[in-house]
């Protein structure tokens, strides 16, 4: 694996034969270190090209969607294979389809599953499970737990079987998912309808305190969906550092800073390193990094203070992504430094903000965003932040 030819799909499932063959693989039971939950759209399904992918473990294991335990290998969700309805357009697997996905599996399909049960085990030394349920291009509709009664039919109960087939011993959530709802029409009802869904899973895993580990959408460059807009994908980023904030046993990895592969899929090396963030995160090895917590403005200059900092502030160059705007939304062009002090950061402006104003981090389309602490952890975009004018 990892050559980028075009014989990796039948490379891996040659590979997980041989597997078979001396006995390393066989049904169940979950992992000692439980089963983590892979779900949301194209991000956490995996889009990253498979020549930079990491090679798997054989103490990581995945409950494939064909429904059979495995050793975990990149791609990790084999839709190809996928046995329940609502993996397929209109509940039809057709051969057509299966071809489709087959050869977009020859070259791509690297996701942040595997980096963050390889970061598990390496901090652990605990065996891991892994339950892929993402499908790319969903809403927060389609993953509705009023579905559930659907079964399988539906991407939430199709979910709840697959657990239900595992035995239910779930060690906690990853989430990826929102760049389909960040779009006029869709991106103000997100937050609800994410802290819903939140609960809902608790519910009905009778887990009330269940990790629930969620990646911020990043940055989109492309012109093809027209529908979605800077404001509306804003609006999604700043919904879900809300409900992290609002609800209890959540935290968000930041993604705004990473490289992608294409105009709205977080490249191989980027989804390696959300794994890293999200198992510092799972292992409590770390924060979930810097937070905004107030902004103040006296005189000429912004002050950022920050929450959540591992160590202190650090970049590798000139910190960039912030941006302060009036009350109507008009960016003031005047910002001309962005300066870290440990746990804070301040914004010199030439004449500066004019009250109310607001501070924005990851403003727009396609933001340069750097912001990143000791342990690597990254600032995510947030905004309108209310800058306080102090006397």
């Amino acid at each position: 694996m990892g050559n980028g030819n075009s014989n990796i799909w039948i490379d891996r499932r040659a590979a997980l034969t041989a597997l078979a063959s001396v006995g390393q693989l066989s049904a169940g039971p979950v992992p000692a270190g439980g089963l983590w939950i892979l779900a949301g759209q194209s991000n956490m399904q995996g889009a990253g090209l498979l020549r930079n992918a990491p090679a798997g473990d054989n103490r990581i294991r995945v409950y494939t969607l064909s429904g059979r335990w495995t050793a975990a290998a990149e791609p990790l969700h084999d839709l190809w294979d996928a046995k329940d309805p609502a993996y397929w357009p209109g509940g039809k697997r057709t051969p057509e389809l299966v071809a489709q996905r087959k050869a977009f599996a020859n070259r791509s399909g690297a996701g942040l599953g595997l980096p963050f049960a390889l970061s598990m085990l390496e901090r652990t030394g605990v065996p891991i499970g892994l339950l892929p349920c993402a499908l790319g291009g969903t809403t927060m509709a389609e993953w509705s737990p009023s579905r559930r009664e659907e079964g399988n039919r539906s991407l939430y109960g199709a979910m709840l079987g697959r657990i239900r087939a595992t035995g239910g011993q779930v060690a906690g959530v990853l989430w990826y998912q929102g760049e389909a709802d960040g779009k006029p029409g869709l991106a103000a009802a997100y937050k609800q309808d994410f802290q819903n869904f939140i609960q809902s899973l608790r519910n009905d895993l009778q887990m009330e305190t269940l990790p629930f580990y969620f990646v911020q959408i990043g940055r989109h460059v492309h012109d093809t969906q027209a529908a979605v807009n800077g404001p509306a994908w804003n609006l999604v980023q700043e919904s879900q550092r809300q409900v992290e904030l609002e609800i209890p046993y959540t935290a968000m990895a930041t993604s705004v800073d990473l490289e992608m592969d294409d105009g709205i899929h977080i490249g191989t090396d980027g989804l390696r390193e959300l794994g890293r963030r999200l198992a510092l995160i799972a292992s409590k090895t770390a924060t979930a990094g810097p937070r905004p917590l107030r902004a103040t403005c006296r005189g000429r200059s912004v002050h950022l203070q920050l929450s959540g900092v591992n160590g202190r502030i650090e970049s590798s160059g000139r910190l960039a992504g912030f941006t302060v705007a009036d009350s109507a939304g008009r960016i003031t062009p005047r910002l001309f430094r962005v300066i870290a002090n440990g746990d804070s950061i301040s914004l010199p402006f030439d004449g500066g903000p004019t009250p109310p104003a607001y501070l924005w981090y990851g403003h727009g389309k396609d933001p340069y965003c750097n912001v990143r602490d000791s342990q690597g952890m990254a600032l995510p975009a947030f905004g309108p932040f209310p800058i306080q004018a102090l006397p």
